[in-house]
């Protein structure tokens, strides 16, 4: 009897373990929206990977460990060093309202200037390949300040269905802490999940 019951108190803390470990590291939304499509079409799920963008504060973490000290080295992210990349499709808190959740690809980076010339992407002056447009509005023209530190220009690949950085104003740019998690894959279900985000 004493067997059985260690037994089954270790089978739930790993459970528990697992459960908090898939509650850190992943998280599923449903896509409602066209801005994504075709890469990820309305109706969707997306499971996003959190890992790469949880930030550790260095000074904190290394007044645990005796005899280390990385205090100088602020907060990092430890599993994606050099953050976000280029193309990553990322869910994120819209800078505007904060209780929403959008779904778009990064295309500008910290430091950069983007500018769009007759429907084309240019960064920094150099002309962005975008193989995963099917649409480009021909029409648009626009230009916009340098991104900040630790900020981000993004867009759907539905171009003309997005409600990206373009259409934002003064604060188009997507801060780092906004950001929830990138892509880890898309998938459709015959069924509403229930308990999903909801993303745009």
């Amino acid at each position: 009897m004493i067997s059985l019951l260690k037994e089954f108190t270790e089978a739930l803390i790993m459970a528990l373990i697992v459960f908090l470990l898939l509650q850190v590291s992943v998280q599923n939304f449903r896509v409602e929206g066209s801005s994504m499509s075709p890469t990820i079409k309305p109706g969707e799920y997306v499971t996003v990977n959190k890992l790469g963008y949880i930030k550790v504060d260095m000074a904190r973490f290394s007044r645990l460990i005796p005899f280390w000290d990385a205090s100088d080295k602020g907060e990092v992210l430890p599993f994606q060093p050099g953050g976000p990349d280029r193309g990553d499709v990322v869910v994120f808190r819209f800078p505007q309202d904060p209780s929403r959740n959008f779904v778009k690809r990064i295309i500008g980076l910290p430091g950069e200037q983007i500018s769009i010339i007759h429907g084309a992407t240019y960064i920094d002056g150099q002309l962005l390949d975008e193989t995963y447009l099917k649409v480009k509005p021909r029409d648009e023209n626009l230009e916009f300040e340098p991104l900040g530190e630790d900020e981000y220009f993004v867009m759907g690949d539905n171009r003309p269905f997005s409600n990206d950085s373009r259409h934002w104003g003064e604060n188009f740019a997507v801060p780092l802490d906004n950001i929830i998690g990138g892509k880890w894959l898309n998938y459709e279900l015959p069924f509403d999940l229930g308990f999903a985000n909801k993303a745009d």
